[in-house]
């Protein structure tokens, strides 16, 4: 069990990282014009239908290879799929979190929600196998 929970923060906290460092990208790559004042939502959602559509697939990226870094890394830890689906599941409520505090489209919603657990299900099937502590039979 514990195993299990060691698995599931560290991808998260993964994950975590390599979701924001993929988002920095995209703010790098499509700089917002104006100031952005997130407190204000309807500035927030004009703001946001402004920014080009490369900026918000940055962020569907971020939460695709998030979800793909929080599964390996989990998957890598527990050897098994349930840690890497409980980090993504995590992932998927820290996502909706954001988009219920920052407008977003209604396709990145549908996204936000599909994506992060098929995401981190597929990074723990690229985790290395742990090999077995006993000698097969020849």
């Amino acid at each position: 069990m514990l195993r299990l929970i060691a698995a599931v923060v560290a991808g998260v906290l993964v994950g975590i990282v390599v979701t924001a460092g993929v988002e920095m990208i995209g703010h790098q790559l499509f700089p917002h014009a104006g100031g952005l004042d997130l407190h204000d939502p309807a500035h927030a959602r004009t703001a946001i239908a402004s920014l080009p559509a490369g900026a918000l697939w940055f962020v569907v990226g971020g939460w695709f290879f998030g979800g793909l870094a929080a599964g390996w890394v989990a998957g890598s830890i527990e050897h098994s799929h349930v840690a890497a689906a409980i980090a993504g599941g995590v992932l998927m409520g820290a996502g909706i979190s954001t988009m219920l505090s920052i407008p977003h489209p209604l396709w990145m919603w549908v996204i936000g929600v599909l994506l992060p657990i098929p995401s981190a299900l597929l990074g723990a099937s690229l985790a290395p196998k742990r090999k077995s502590a006993t000698p097969k039979a020849a």
